[in-house]
């Protein structure tokens, strides 16, 4: 028989701070006081590691690219024929691309060529 040991992330010490005092509380007490999950807890505490200032946010830093790589992409992208707007013709000077292209063949073609 085999047992799965579930390991803790964080066991801690919630204290809530009085007019006067700090009093142990448990962290169901903690969250439903300050009325927020415990992920956001778990959050902070993981920033703050073992430096007391808060790491600056990295959202997002994933998705960037360089310029030379974002010009292949759009060059990529605008080597495929245009086609004009099937509803209003005369007002706009949009293209679109044709119905028979996908994001997935795009970027698999896309992919082949590099």
């Amino acid at each position: 028989m085999k047992v799965e040991e579930k390991t803790k992330r964080f066991a801690g010490d919630f204290r809530q701070i009085g007019a006067d005092m700090i009093v142990s509380v448990c962290k169901t007490f903690f969250l439903h006081t300050l009325d927020i999950g415990e992920q956001m807890v778990t959050t902070a505490l993981v920033k703050r590691g073992v430096d007391p200032i808060v790491q600056a946010d990295r959202r997002g830093s994933n998705h960037m690219h360089q310029g030379d790589e974002k010009k292949h992409i759009l060059d990529h992208i605008e080597s495929f024929p245009v086609v004009d707007s099937h509803y209003c013709r005369k007002t706009t000077k949009r293209h679109y691309l044709g119905g028979y292209l996908r994001i997935s063949m795009i970027r698999r073609l896309y992919e082949e060529a590099m």
